[in-house]
């Protein structure tokens, strides 16, 4: 076959291609991986937020804010590798009437916010003044923002931690600084409250009192013994047949006891104040497992200690969408 000149130097050329490319693979090094530009869950690309995406994101959380008592600051989005959310905000303190601060404050999305809100309204301080007569002023923030896997697992799913939309909350306190953890509150072995003891009845207590019968209640007294007291005459036999009154003192002689005392009847016009109410044990487990049980219908997953090991010292709560609410 006859070959042209030009068909010649195509043909040298592409087979002089591969050993050329071949040899420059063995002669460059492959570029090292950027750190800056993967996230701690893998080696996904960090692509910046579109403009519409930030514009979209902060125009939702306005609305969503605007209606609620929150104090917060906006924060830049935040991307690293495919963890991140284009509008997220520190919140400082939520609702009002008292206020209730997130120590430290936390980083999370409007919705997750909202949600907060709405559980701290709705549930948290009602069940609060109803089982201890005061509100909640203060919620530990135990985790907020964190680009990570689930339970930090490196072979894990990526957590709702690393998309703002989780908080953790491992404690509450009370008006008068009484704090209520998850960690010592949670019960171990739910044994049901016990309900209180009932007050005395004044009508009975009245009416036992003018029978003179003995009724043990708070204003009853008890007795004292009675004291050894001299007497002055004593009548002493001498025989079977003379009797002889001496005058001495005796001093193992035991005085006619006192007559007891009388009840004294509670007024029934101006009943005594109800004592303060003693926060025991069962009081806080009571309030943690009751908030618990309302929060899984303000967000998409709640965790609590029941769930496993990782979580038996804080609630977990995101706003993940599922088709109904995930509880354990």
């Amino acid at each position: 076959m006859k070959l042209y000149p030009f068909a010649s130097l195509v043909v040298a050329a592409a087979l002089a291609l591969p050993a050329l490319a071949l040899a420059q693979t063995a002669t460059v090094p492959l570029p090292e991986r950027n750190p800056q530009r993967t996230s701690e869950s893998g080696a996904e690309p960090t692509l910046p937020w579109l403009t519409s995406e930030v514009v979209e994101a902060r125009a939702e959380c306005d609305k969503l804010l605007a209606e609620m008592a929150i104090e917060y600051e906006a924060l830049p989005p935040i991307r690293r590798g495919i963890c991140g959310t284009p509008a997220p905000i520190r919140v400082k303190a939520i609702g009002s009437n008292p206020q209730v601060a997130i120590s430290p404050p936390a980083i999370m999305n409007c919705k997750l916010a909202v949600a907060l809100n709405d559980w701290l309204r709705e549930k948290v301080q009602p069940e609060a003044r109803k089982i201890f007569n005061q509100p909640v002023v203060r919620l530990r923030n135990a985790a907020s923002y964190a680009c990570r896997n689930r339970n930090s697992n490196p072979n894990g799913r990526l957590s709702e931690h690393a998309k703002a939309n989780a908080l953790d909350i491992s404690e509450f306190t009370l008006e008068t600084g009484v704090l209520v953890t998850v960690l010592d509150s949670w019960p171990r072995v739910h044994v049901a409250a016990v309900p209180p003891l009932p007050e005395p009845n004044p009508v009975r207590l009245a009416a036992a009192a003018e029978r003179k019968l003995p009724v043990l209640a708070a204003s009853y007294v008890l007795p004292q013994k009675p004291r050894l007291s001299p007497v002055s005459h004593v009548k002493v036999l001498i025989g079977n047949t003379t009797e002889v009154t001496k005058v001495r003192v005796n001093p193992f002689v035991v005085a006619t006891p006192a007559p007891p005392p009388v009840l004294a009847t509670p007024s029934l016009l101006a009943p005594a104040d109800p004592p303060p109410r003693k926060l025991r044990p069962e009081y806080k487990s009571e309030f943690v497992r009751s908030i618990y049980a309302e929060a899984c219908k303000n967000f998409g997953t709640t965790l609590g200690p029941s769930a496993d090991a990782a979580h038996r010292n804080h609630f977990h709560f995101d706003m993940k969408y599922r088709r109904a609410g995930y509880c354990r």
